[in-house]
């Protein structure tokens, strides 16, 4: 994965790129790149310590491998830990998993597309877990037309930077935005007990 910058010292309008992308936002402006693994950690005891393995996207069989106690989970990525019908799902770093062994490992991508245009055509930025202000926003000021939002996440869309003005909360995919986005925040849904 790469983390292409306008401005020196990964500073300035940010764009993500994971994937074979033919239009770059920030082809004419790049200043630095960052290159960024994109896997997941799990440990075999709590705070991320013992033995560990690095997973990329995909599905493991993990039935003869011993317990998973804790994981860091990068934005952009979620873990489903698999046992029988129970299921564990984390996005965020655990410095404790509370799960039985694990037959499954699933590693996933969890993040948000924001489109230039609506259905889901144009330009894409990816987004994960967290506050992007308009800085970040590389496909620019209020130009973005359609949102795919995966299960679990929620997105509040702001019509001024600094997560101002009007807002728009959104848990579902979304073919025409009735607002522009100059900031953005990404959360998992908040589950009610």
């Amino acid at each position: 994965r790469l983390l292409l910058c306008s401005d020196a010292k990964f500073t300035g309008l940010k764009e993500i790129v994971d994937r074979d992308t033919p239009d770059l936002l920030l082809a004419a402006r790049i200043s630095s790149v960052r290159v960024e693994d994109l896997v997941v950690t799990l440990f075999e005891r709590p705070g991320h310590a013992g033995e560990s393995w690095r997973l990329g996207v995909g599905e493991y069989d993990w039935r003869a491998r011993p317990p998973i106690a804790s994981l860091r989970v990068p934005s952009g990525l979620r873990v489903r830990l698999r046992a029988g019908d129970a299921e564990l799902v984390a996005a965020l770093d655990a410095a404790r998993v509370d799960f039985p062994a694990p037959s499954a490992v699933l590693v996933e991508r969890y993040c948000v597309g924001l489109y230039e245009f609506p259905d889901y055509q144009g330009r894409c930025q990816w987004f994960g877990i967290g506050r992007h202000d308009m800085d970040e926003i590389a496909l620019g000021n209020d130009v973005a037309a359609s949102i795919h939002v995966p299960e679990g996440l929620e997105v509040s869309l702001f019509e001024d930077a600094a997560f101002a003005g009007a807002r728009v909360q959104l848990r579902a995919d979304t073919p025409e935005l009735d607002i522009g986005a100059s900031s953005i925040i990404i959360a998992p849904v908040r589950r009610r007990r």
